[in-house]
């Protein structure tokens, strides 16, 4: 139920409908303001909604039947007054510039504000019916079934967050929402949640006690990630023990990298020093106590550069990644570049990357995964992988504390844009195409029989240069032509599919030529103008 700051409308039976219809189907941690002045206009109704914006509503009372005639937006004859009325849109609009510019003059703040029109004894149909679609869009109006169903008003506010676009706005949280109730009410009283970390590295150079565990799970079932170091087996093995436990009396099982709700029966066991679950590690370093002397504690790796040399001997004398972690918990405004091999966990880096941004705790300012986090691969199958990953991992976090903000997240990877680079470069010329003049109708060059295509015109080029050089260039290749346009065209693609450049190889590269075949590594170099 929402707080509503103001008494009930009496004057008005629409507005009177609208204001119980926001009282009982929004969350009550949605703020409603009526009837209130802002430069000398008055709008009717205002919701401040935490993490989204300011919603402004304007509300008219109109009866199908009412309705004469939509000439236009601002020329619409109604049975109930002599002269034509403006248009209801355009009056909420001019509410919501006069809001922003207030915060924008008053307290230096850029809000996310949009606005609604609501028709309380309106249906879609007869909006529609009578027209007034020119006036305002049927997903920013709010109709008589929106304000009897929660499902569907709530779908409504939301809809008009993502389709504004406002650059640089302030997230409306901690000060800045406590601002604008200050503005708006004569006395507020903040109860602000704090804010619960993402990870939690600790170090126990004197082992754990029994408290120092309960702790730890306690953390663990807020979903905040678990880093340990502990200096016996005997540590390890307590943790394993009470892991186990915690995980079963929360009806979950632990198998394959996933938490599932089953009958539980766990037996997670340390394996070469090291106990592992979902993010839970503990690590055992037999030297802990020489290499630190009292408990360390870090939080959403924020490291001190004492800590940052502790954790790099840590890493040699564990398996802790200690350069994963530092990818995981950088800055959000840093740009990263990582260079690794395959199966060096570049995958796993980016996925932990993405749980640390989204986190309130990393002040990323990410609050819709879908539109502004892109992730691009070199393969269809590489970027499938990546959207099942993400998802599981979301997957987990819910299962694992029952937070519903995790099912959104899944929801929300289901949007995201997890593409190869060629449909995302695709997509960025197709919209921008009209200002460049280039056109929309093309397509990217992808079947083998467009490769081989390119390819042959590449090798005949090439073999006719060397014909001019060597005569009996010909007699040196040792297979078919047409078979030897497959074997490059593979061997190409699998150094690309490994994120491996040809063009930017040097011949040595390829070590020694094939026997009878010398010109092998000029041949496959020389391939720099080939368009994969």
């Amino acid at each position: 139920m929402a707080r509503m700051m103001d008494i009930e409308p009496t004057a008005f039976a629409g507005e009177r409908i609208a204001y119980n219809a926001f009282k009982d189907n929004l969350a009550d941690d949605v703020i409603c303001y009526f009837n209130r002045e802002v430069e000398g206009l008055e709008f009717d109704f205002c919701l401040l909604i935490k993490n989204l914006g300011l919603a402004i509503i304007e509300v008219k009372g109109w009866h199908s039947k009412d309705v004469l005639k939509v000439a236009s937006p601002d020329e619409i004859h109604l049975s109930l007054y002599a002269e034509p009325q403006k248009s209801p849109k355009k009056q909420a609009k001019s509410y919501r510039f006069a809001l922003r510019n207030l915060f924008i003059k008053q307290y230096g703040l850029n809000l996310p504000v949009v606005d609604l029109v609501c028709y309380p004894f309106m249906t879609e149909n007869e909006y529609l019916h009578n027209g007034l679609k020119i006036v305002s869009e049927a997903k920013l109006t709010l109709f008589s079934e929106d304000l009897n169903d929660k499902t569907r008003l709530n779908s409504k506010l939301l809809y008009a967050f993502k389709s504004a676009f406002i650059q640089n706005a302030d997230p409306v949280k901690g000060h800045v929402y406590d601002t604008i109730r200050s503005h708006f009410e004569s006395k507020i009283e903040t109860h602000e949640t704090p804010v619960v970390p993402y990870s939690h590295l600790q170090i126990f150079p004197n082992g754990m006690a029994v408290g120092d565990v309960e702790k730890v799970l306690s953390e663990y079932a807020q979903g905040i990630k678990q880093f340990l170091f502990v200096p016996s087996q005997s540590d390890l093995d307590m943790l394993a023990k009470n892991l186990n436990s915690f995980l079963d009396s929360k009806g979950l099982k632990y198998s394959g990298n996933l938490l599932v709700i089953d009958r539980p029966s766990n037996h997670i066991e340390p394996k070469y020093g090291v106990l592992s679950c979902f993010i839970f590690e503990a690590h055992l370093v037999s030297d802990l106590s020489v290499l630190c002397k009292q408990q360390v504690e870090i939080e959403n790796g924020s490291v001190s550069s004492s800590e940052d040399e502790l954790l790099e001997a840590l890493a040699k004398a564990s398996s802790f990644n200690y350069k994963q972690f530092k990818i995981e918990h950088a800055d959000p405004k840093k740009n990263i570049q990582i260079t690794a091999g395959a199966g060096t966990g570049k995958t796993y880096s980016m996925i932990s990357r993405i749980s640390f941004l989204v986190n309130p705790s990393s002040n990323s300012s990410i609050y819709a995964p879908a539109d502004e986090i892109a992730m691009l691969t070199f393969t269809v199958d590489a970027a499938t992988n990546m959207k099942t990953r993400i998802k599981a991992q979301f997957m987990n976090y819910f299962c694992l504390t029952r937070q519903k903000q995790y099912l959104e997240l899944v929801a929300s990877v289901e949007k995201m844009r997890i593409s190869t680079i060629h449909s995302f470069s695709k997509e960025i010329i197709q919209n921008t195409s009209l200002a460049l003049g280039i056109g929309s109708d093309f397509s990217t060059v992808s079947g083998s029989y467009e490769k081989k295509r390119l390819l042959n015109r590449a090798l005949n080029e090439y073999l006719a240069e060397a014909r001019k050089k060597d005569s009996n260039v010909f007699y040196a290749v040792p297979i078919n032509l047409y078979k030897l346009e497959d074997v490059i065209l593979d061997f190409i693609e699998r150094l690309y599919n490994k994120g491996c450049d040809v063009k930017t190889a040097s011949i040595e590269a390829f070590g020694q030529p094939l026997d009878g075949f010398p010109y092998i590594n000029d041949l496959i170099v020389s391939m720099n103008d080939f368009p994969l």
